[in-house]
């Protein structure tokens, strides 16, 4: 089962957001700024990665951070 059909399942089960969220930050490593950070186009079309290219401090996207920060999750 994939994280995003796992994560599918709990949203028809129980809209219950904040816990969706927990949800998707144990299976993948996610912190907390790169999930409120999370766009659709960070997902890949196929649903098999996602693509962590920003994070939130503060309520605020920081400015530009280098590409060390960036990397991809996998969603399975």
């Amino acid at each position: 089962m994939t994280v995003l059909s796992l994560a599918g399942a709990h949203l028809r089960a129980s809209p219950d957001l904040p816990r969706l969220g927990l949800l998707l930050c144990m299976h993948t490593g996610l912190r907390l700024g790169e999930l409120c950070a999370l766009q659709w186009g960070d997902f890949s079309p196929d649903g098999a990665t996602l693509r962590i290219r920003r994070t939130v401090q503060r309520g605020a996207l920081p400015p530009g951070e280098g590409e060390g920060a960036r990397r991809t999750a996998l969603l399975f």
